[in-house]
């Protein structure tokens, strides 16, 4: 009898822990989805399919109804990207030591 008293009493105090670990993890990862829902994402991916209600419910209340974010783009801080800006010559010393450009 004093035994199973023992035993009961560390599945208890083992399962206070798994909770404890379970909520602080979920904290981490419900932050991280906020940020990526605040980021303008619409949705994300989910490392276990037991996340996902969880999940939805971060993304539906910062969507308020809306299908997509799509409306938000801020493309008023975004600097104009020229053709220059993408085709530019090499510079420096190649692989191998040879000069480039």
């Amino acid at each position: 009898m004093k035994r199973c008293k023992q035993l009961d009493r560390r599945r208890r105090s083992r399962s206070r822990r798994t909770r404890r670990r379970t909520r602080r993890r979920w904290s981490w990862c419900e932050k991280d989805k906020q940020r990526e829902a605040r980021a303008g994402h619409d949705g994300t991916w989910a490392a276990h399919p037991g996340l996902i209600p969880a999940i939805r419910e971060v993304f539906q209340a910062h969507l308020g109804g809306r299908p997509n974010q799509i409306d938000l783009l801020a493309l008023d801080n975004v600097d104009v990207i020229t053709e220059d800006d993408l085709v530019q010559p090499p510079s420096g010393r190649a692989h191998g030591g040879r000069e480039c450009g």
